[in-house]
């Protein structure tokens, strides 16, 4: 189930996709946070993805194999374990540390992509790859600090340095599995693996109760459709290209904190948000890569 590389387009949805996730300290902030909140978020966006997922599974002309069953679920294993560490690094207090050891995993799938996946390597994408961290650091470390003290800064680095290294492993699996998946079937399968793991580790607050809604919203708004939206940019780029876009996420959170919670970005984090956007159209402006030989 390839779909025919569309490399400009592959790069608008990824870039979507990463600018709606970066929404999520919208729905992430002020509620219960960590299992329940994945739980919740991935449980919704699995269910409300599945009619689709069914009528995609039936106008299948092929048969999935086992092995494309396990990527699945690994997937949705992989996913799990990323929100949960993700989210209780957020709620630390040191969200600077959190986010920007989250960004590790664009770097590991970059230098992944090429051994696991045999994709083409880029020349560009190490000077992208350094232009986005680098910009992710300035903007990062040049926003407002929270009052957090160094054992919770060790521990959000930690959280988040573990949840990209899911996040990574998450990325590389999503891309073997277009071989064999529609969009709609890798995205519910996977969420509802990942809120099945997540659930035993989770408290959920009643149901209908107001701690839903953020979560809800999170789900569909900045779960289904950038879940959508990346899978089917992943069909139509190299993994090590979609992974340097993501870094747009971060240019989308800073905005979000600035516009919805007063966090106005100063001279560094402008100059960090130039710099992940200009990596983003380098490493898409260049040739097409060619494939290793030998």
């Amino acid at each position: 189930m390839r779909a025919p590389e569309h490399p400009f387009l592959g790069a608008a949805f990824i870039a979507l996709a990463a600018s709606l996730w970066g929404l999520w300290p919208l729905w992430a902030r002020d509620s219960s946070g960590g299992a329940a909140t994945a739980v919740i978020a991935q449980g919704a966006a699995g269910l409300l993805t599945l009619p689709w997922a069914i009528v995609a599974a039936r106008r299948r002309r092929h048969r999935v194999a086992g092995a494309d069953v396990v990527r699945i679920v690994a997937m949705g294993a992989c996913n799990a374990a990323n929100s949960w560490l993700y989210f209780r690094a957020l709620n630390q207090g040191a969200t600077a540390p959190a986010v920007l050891s989250h960004y590790l995993a664009p770097v590991l799938v970059a230098l992944a992509a090429p051994v696991l996946l045999h994709e083409p390597r880029s020349p560009r994408t190490p000077v992208a790859l350094l232009l986005a961290l680098v910009g992710t650091a300035a903007l990062l470390l040049a926003g407002p600090r929270a009052g957090a003290d160094a054992s919770a800064v060790q521990r959000a680095v930690l959280l988040g340095g573990g949840s990209a290294i899911f996040y990574s492993a998450a990325t590389i699996i999503a891309k073997r599995c277009t071989q064999a998946w529609s969009d709609a079937e890798m995205f519910s399968y996977q969420a509802l693996v990942a809120a099945l793991l997540t659930a035993p580790f989770a408290t959920l607050p009643a149901v209908g109760a107001a701690a839903w809604t953020r979560p809800l919203l999170g789900g569909v708004i900045s779960a289904v459709a950038p879940g959508l939206l990346f899978y089917a940019g992943l069909r139509r780029l190299p993994a090590e290209r979609a992974g340097v876009l993501t870094y747009l996420e971060v240019v989308a959170g800073v905005l979000v904190g600035w516009a919805a919670f007063g966090e106005r970005p100063g001279v560094g984090a402008l100059v960090g948000g130039a710099c992940i956007l200009i990596a983003g159209l380098y490493v898409m402006s260049g040739p097409r890569a060619r494939r290793p030989t030998g």
